[in-house]
């Protein structure tokens, strides 16, 4: 069900009602689609026609706009949008001449690029531009006080400024292509991914929105709706419907049942987490942000590459195909899934495909999980015990797994805790585990232990004895293991560490390292790694970059740390994961290229 927000007193007239609002959002998004695939091939030429074709589309909504103006009937709001109309259509002219002087006069590309900045500049720092008076019929019983709302965050010179980009990117394009130096459009090239990117800093709801794409995503917002108490079956009920504040749209999402059996007198509360993984996804299928990320993606090429064109893979001699396989657990406790479709040379941003629906409910309740061999994890409780799953089925969701088989019994007495105690467990693949132990009990003691498990794939036996490998591990904030006994390891500075446990899963196996290998890791709230070098992480705006450490196997060495990417993960909703399980040991590659 979709319908205009309600007003207690008042009877709003919006622009999104007035004109095609969302439609001419969504033209622009096809019209630089368009575009940037035509400069994708690198032929400016075909490109800046069919930019010339396409302006006359939005100058014809331009002056729907307009039109509709004329009917609004509060005068003042009429008047400051009109003003902000006529701007947004002085912009559109002149970027449009700017195209045209490009295809006429390629070698003054240069010249060109920096005035498109210009206007770009001016457009992003026109606060007013990007704003809108709500346009409302005065209540019959109102108080001599009244006023109309404040004008409200549209994003109607979108659509221009995603053009003026497009001329920007074409027009670097053609001058690196002429001989001109790629830094000279760093610095243009920097600003304009500040403006069109969200910080990656940023979390809604925390930190005030600043860029355009923090303005849109801030105004796409999820209302959880909820029971007081469980239901009698134990559940307590909640339902998600989004809230769009440009759009003037409310509109139910999904329900949610969340097993609270083990609790029956407590009440429903909303963990607003919850929410945040469709919240995502609905900012990520709007017109918006999906134009947003086309001028992204047009920028970032332009100032690593200097081309919009797909990069050439052949200078890589060594690269391959590789399936990444992720599982991630949100605050629901529901499991999803994903394949992360790259390459080692981690040149463009992957795909990715979501595995089936909602995998499995109540993964909340375990402490750890980890996973390996691409389907098979293992699950880890407070109290010792360690289950093992399979999933056979994603099409049967929760009902597609073969077991929990227990392969390691629960401690036998209750563990003492005492101050500056914990443990933590890291994956190695194939079925081993490491266990990072601290106590002070008696002086500070930080120990490396291993167990293992023979039967990994089909979830017989149990896993082996803790056996000590290192009795002094050094102290990191975060630990994540690779594949082949490779563990990784952050410290309080925010540097990387390698180090790899030979023989792996051999207890008498020395452990290699540390070895440092990268430098600013602390600015991730997540960090994992999975096979082959792959590692990931994830900011607090949910923004994922995904690295392939080239030595990840044997480690550098004496030489200088050999790194590819990053590529940016496309998605913002990694952010609603409290825990991800990245598959290591996933399926072999598909082979060398």
């Amino acid at each position: 069900m979709e319908f205009t927000m309600p007003s207690d007193d008042e009877e709003f007239l919006s622009v999104v009602e007035s004109v095609p609002y969302v439609e001419y959002i969504a033209k622009a998004f096809s019209i630089l689609e368009g575009i940037y695939n035509f400069g994708k091939e690198s032929k400016e030429d075909r490109a800046l026609r069919e930019l010339q074709e396409r302006v006359a589309d939005l100058e014809r909504y331009i002056n729907s706009i307009d039109d509709r103006v004329s009917h609004l009937e509060h005068r003042v709001s009429q008047g400051d949008n009109r003003e902000r109309l006529r701007n947004i259509n002085t912009h559109q002219l002149s970027i449009k001449k700017l195209s045209r002087d490009l295809q006429g006069h390629p070698e003054d590309a240069v010249n060109i690029a920096e005035s498109a900045f210009d206007h770009l500049r001016v457009m992003y720092e026109d606060r007013d531009l990007w704003l809108w008076d709500e346009a409302v019929r005065k209540p019959t019983e109102a108080s001599k006080d009244w006023r109309p709302l404040p004008p409200s965050f549209k994003g109607l010179p979108l659509p221009v400024f995603g053009l003026g980009t497009m001329v920007w990117a074409l027009a670097a394009q053609a001058a690196i292509k002429a001989g001109v130096p790629r830094p000279t459009f760093s610095s243009s090239a920097s600003a304009l991914l500040g403006w069109v990117s969200t910080r990656r800093e940023w979390v809604p709801g925390e930190v005030p929105p600043q860029t355009i794409a923090e303005h849109f995503r801030f105004g796409i917002q999820l209302e959880i709706l909820m029971s007081t108490y469980p239901n009698k079956k134990g559940y307590c009920e909640y339902s998600f419907v989004a809230v769009n504040h440009i759009d003037r749209t409310r509109t139910h999402i999904r329900d949610l049942d969340i097993d609270y059996r083990d609790y029956p007198t407590a009440m429903c509360t909303a963990d607003p987490r919850l929410a945040v993984n469709d919240e995502a996804i609905l900012e990520e299928e709007s017109p918006q942000i999906k134009t947003l990320r086309i001028l992204e993606e047009s920028v970032t090429r332009i100032r690593d590459r200097g081309s919009l064109a797909d990069p050439v893979y052949g200078q890589f001699a060594d690269w391959f195909y590789a399936d990444l396989t992720l599982y991630g657990i949100d605050a629901s406790g529901e499991l999803r899934g994903y394949q992360i479709k790259t390459t080692t040379a981690v040149a463009e941003p992957p795909e990715v495909v979501q595995i089936g629906d909602v995998l499995g409910v109540g993964w909340q309740h375990f402490s750890e999980v980890l996973g390996t061999y691409g389907n098979i994890v293992y699950a880890l409780s407070e109290d010792g015990s360690v289950q093992w799953y399979r999933e056979d089925d994603i099409s049967k969701g929760p009902q597609g797994w073969t077991g929990p088989r227990t392969v390691k019994r629960p401690r036998a007495s209750r563990l003492i805790i005492v101050r500056g105690e914990y443990r933590t467990h890291v994956n190695g693949g194939g079925g081993t585990i490491y266990q990072i132990h601290q106590t002070n009990l008696f002086r500070l003691e930080r120990t490396l232990k291993v167990m293992f498990h023979a039967d990994v794939k089909g979830g017989d036996g149990e896993f082996g004895n803790l056996t000590t490998i290192s009795e002094n591990w050094p102290d990191y904030v975060t630990v994540f293991g690779g594949s082949n006994g490779v563990i990784y390891g952050i410290d309080q500075s925010g540097d990387l560490f390698w180090h790899r446990h030979k023989n792996s899963p051999d207890p008498e196996g020395k452990v290699e390292g540390p070895t440092k290998i990268g430098t600013g890791w602390h600015g991730f709230t997540s960090v994992f790694a999975f096979g082959d070098g792959f590692i990931a992480g994830v900011y607090p705006n949910g923004e994922m970059l995904l690295y392939n450490f080239r030595q990840w196997r044997d480690g550098p060495g004496e030489k200088t740390p050999s790194w590819r990417g990053p590529a940016q993960v496309p998605g913002v909703h990694w952010r609603s994961f409290n825990t991800f399980i990245p598959m290591v040991g996933d399926r072999p590659p598909k082979g060398p290229h």
